[in-house]
């Protein structure tokens, strides 16, 4: 009996210390300016999701007055793969006696349309709606994610930003100074160097191997390289930026389709080297029938649109500046 309570006793502080552990909600404190942010903002966040129709400005500043809102809970916003639009909130505040120039980042290429108003003292001082539809370098920042920069005032500054997209919906939002911004670039772009570089360097080598050998392996791993490049140029926003920076509508599909793509000539690979076709012709008829159903399926949704099916009554109802 003694060993249960104690136990009990036990795993109640275990408990209680887990929980003091935990990052508390910052939301109901503001975002300081003059304090540099590194990491994703998403704990000082609160969200409400569009459940019952479009939201407009005006709507979601009275929910989040009257406590619709519900906190974030992680560094990173994460509303999952067909979720409904979401309106984010969060307050920055510039203790100092000087506007503070700050860069919002949202490290998520493949959303369809962003909404972000600044309000101070509450009034809306900035409003931009980023498009998902335009060509690289229209974008403000000219960069491969969606970056704006706001002169934050003296105060309190209210940021309300919706967010759209049936695709996986994943928010990384970062508030940075702009040495902090290029800082984080140049790492990234080194780093991406090096992977796709070291990439393109076996791409080539297998190439070499299927034209001196002739052997069909050498070839199909060369294709599954070579479509995971593109399909992760895509999900990084790489392929707009350098090969498709014009081509807005096949932005909007290369993830989908790149994704296709990549486990199809991954499988081909799989069953060509394993020679599966041979071995077990049960499994490659499977395996065979089910990538025909799946490009089926993709091209169903092409010819239907959905992809582009919660964009139609996505017009705003409150005044914007398209940018």
């Amino acid at each position: 009996m003694k060993t249960r309570l104690l136990l009990a006793l036990l795993l109640l502080l275990l408990l209680l210390a887990s929980l003091r552990s935990m990052p508390a909600f910052a939301g109901d404190h503001p975002l300081p300016a003059n304090v540099s942010q590194t990491g994703p903002i998403g704990l000082h966040a609160s969200y409400l999701m569009e459940t019952g129709g479009r939201l407009s400005l005006e709507q979601a500043i009275a929910a989040h007055a009257r406590g619709a809102f519900r906190a974030v809970g992680t560094p990173v916003p994460n509303f999952g793969i067909g979720s409904v639009p979401v309106w984010l909130q969060f307050t920055v505040e510039n203790p100092t006696a000087q506007p503070l120039e700050r860069q919002l980042h949202i490290k998520t290429p493949w959303l369809d349309r962003v909404e972000v108003y600044f309000r101070l003292a509450g009034t809306t001082r900035a409003s931009h709606v980023v498009a998902d539809r335009k060509a690289f370098g229209q974008s403000p920042g000219d960069n491969r994610f969606f970056m704006l920069e706001h002169d934050f005032e003296p105060g309190l500054t209210e940021l309300f930003i919706r967010v759209e997209k049936p695709d996986p919906m994943v928010v990384p939002l970062y508030l940075l100074t702009a040495d902090e911004g290029r800082a984080r670039e140049r790492i990234q772009d080194y780093s991406y160097g090096l992977f796709y570089g070291f990439l393109l360097a076996l791409l080539a080598y297998n190439l070499m191997l299927w034209a001196g050998l002739r052997d069909a392996s050498y070839l199909l791993y060369s294709l599954y390289l070579g479509a995971f490049l593109l399909m992760n140029g895509s999900y990084t926003g790489h392929g707009f930026q350098w090969l498709w920076p014009d081509s807005r509508i096949w932005a909007q599909w290369s993830n989908p389709l790149l994704v296709l793509l990549y486990g199809s000539s991954g499988l081909a690979f799989a069953l060509r080297f394993l020679d599966i076709q041979r071995h077990f012709p049960r499994l490659y008829r499977a395996i065979t029938g089910y990538l025909g159903v799946f490009a089926l399926l993709m091209l169903l949704a092409i010819l239907t649109g959905s992809h582009n099916r919660p964009l139609k009554n996505s017009v705003p109802t409150s005044p914007t500046r398209q940018i």
